[in-house]
């Protein structure tokens, strides 16, 4: 579908997301698409399909809705080494409205299991 005022043409890759804002992938991974849903969980499109399980699951944690939520991702340049990555996600903490960074390390880990470092 061509995008109004542009060059540009938008194409659907996925379907059955909540409200996704962003899409990206580790440095060198050509398999998986990363996808940010604003209410809280990551997705991994591979294969042109979304999986079933989330990669990252924060919706207890999270208040979203208008600009709020699950904001944003980044991975760690030694993402493939380290298995570090980042989130963007607003919550509250005493009645007040904060905005976290969070740093979660390699999925499965004993310390991914805990909960994150902030």
């Amino acid at each position: 579908m061509p995008v109004s005022g542009t060059n540009i043409t938008a194409v659907r890759v996925a379907s059955g997301l909540s409200q996704p804002l962003h899409a990206t992938s580790p440095r060198d991974d050509f398999d998986r698409l990363f996808i940010v849903e604003q209410v809280g969980r990551i997705r991994i499109l591979k294969n042109g399909g979304v999986l079933p399980t989330p990669f990252l699951d924060l919706r207890g944690r999270i208040v979203a809705d208008g600009e709020r939520g699950l904001l944003g991702l980044a991975f760690h340049p030694n993402y493939a080494s380290n298995g570090e990555f980042f989130v963007d996600y607003t919550t509250t903490r005493g009645g007040t409205l904060l905005s976290v960074i969070s740093r979660f390390p390699r999925v499965g880990s004993r310390s991914r299991r805990r909960g994150s470092r902030q």
